[in-house]
């Protein structure tokens, strides 16, 4: 997958789910209700493991974890600043955010394919 690629996807996800995903008050890849953080929307079924559960994504991207390589591919410094958009910027600004995010990094930002009209869940 190219940035953009990631970016537009990652961007879909976001604002379409329009929640954190989050358990116990923990970013997590994958939530037990189904909620994907920024990089675990970007992980296939078959190639989520719990065990990445609370690894950073900088570990996650450089193979850190036995048995799970699926980031490696990906460059891991896009990763970490979409997944600080998910984990430290709040649902309500995540639009503004990514957009910022679009400019600097020379991506277009394409307004179909999201959904923004559900509520963000409560903090």
């Amino acid at each position: 997958m190219t940035n953009q690629e990631i970016f537009t996807k990652v961007k879909n996800h976001l604002l379409t789910q329009n929640r954190k995903a989050t358990e116990w008050g923990i970013c997590r890849y994958r939530t037990t209700n189904g909620l994907k953080c920024a990089v675990g929307c970007l992980i296939p079924a078959e190639e989520y493991t719990d065990s990445i559960e609370l690894v950073t994504v900088d570990l996650l991207c450089c193979g850190g974890i036995r048995g799970f390589d699926y980031l490696k591919q990906f460059d891991k410094s896009f990763l970490r600043r979409l997944q600080v958009i998910h984990d430290n910027v709040a649902v309500e600004n995540w639009e503004n955010e990514l957009k910022a995010f679009a400019r600097l990094e020379n991506l277009v930002f394409d307004e179909t394919g999201t959904s923004t009209n559900l509520p963000p869940e409560a903090a």
